[in-house]
């Protein structure tokens, strides 16, 4: 009798290229701590709002709902967005 051999996590690459972790891995800059928290206050305030907010490799944010997404280039965008959504 053969014992399964454990599957590989196809998440774990997802995961390891979120931005929190790719700032965490540079702890030597405080700017990046605390982009790294604005960006994720503001996902969480989008997600109650009904948005999702995730940031592209490329650098951009996307922000969608349903079937609509709207690229945005900084945190300073996206935080504009959100004061229009959140009134």
């Amino acid at each position: 009798m053969n014992a399964a051999a454990p599957k590989k996590d196809e998440g774990a690459s997802a995961r390891d290229a979120s931005p929190l972790k790719q700032h965490l891995q540079n702890p030597d800059s405080a700017d990046a701590t605390l982009g790294v928290k604005r960006f994720a206050t503001l996902q969480a305030h989008l997600a109650l709002a009904g948005f999702s907010l995730t940031r592209a490799a490329d650098g951009y944010y996307v922000i969608a709902r349903w079937n609509q997404t709207r690229h945005l280039k900084t945190l300073e965008q996206v935080e504009q967005f959100h004061r229009r959504v959140a009134s």
